[in-house]
């Protein structure tokens, strides 16, 4: 029974089938802590083009967790802006599919709103905070441009 055994787990080694490993998760390295990471798709720009002063457009940006640990408290926020939004003032945005929490592997959406408050060109990058597992991160991307008109 013990040569049984051991020929098993060489045979699971060399394998990784039907063992308990996850082919979907990222491998950890030896020593290494689980982390969530936040990545996003359009980068590094989107631009929402000439929108007439107080006039919507919006953008649905998908995000993923590409770490090793569970993402949570996930919030977005756009600092001091008046011109980007996410869709109805709250994240994730109406329509968006974020809530607090994003399993490695996993990708969510925001729905950001551009709506110009008066004329001029306007850049501002979409930002997520959220708990990685350790500490609590930013992500920043993609950054936005827009002009209004």
């Amino acid at each position: 029974m013990t040569r049984r055994l051991f020929h098993m787990a060489l045979l699971c080694g060399a394998l990784l089938a039907g063992c308990g490993v996850d082919a979907n998760k990222p491998d950890l390295h030896y020593g290494e802590v689980p982390t969530a990471k936040i990545q996003f798709t359009d980068m590094p720009w989107y631009d929402f083009g000439d929108r007439a002063v107080s006039t919507d457009s919006w953008k649905s940006i998908s995000i993923a967790n590409t770490g090793t640990n569970t993402a949570t408290q996930l919030k977005g926020s756009f600092y001091l802006s008046v011109h980007f939004s996410f869709k109805e003032g709250t994240f994730p945005g109406a329509g968006g599919t974020c809530g607090e929490v994003l399993e490695p592997g996993n990708t969510c959406s925001v729905v950001i709103a551009f709506s110009p408050q008066y004329a001029g060109t306007f850049e501002q990058p979409v930002t997520i905070l959220f708990f990685d597992g350790v500490s609590n991160q930013k992500a920043t991307g993609p950054y936005l441009r827009g002009k209004g008109i």
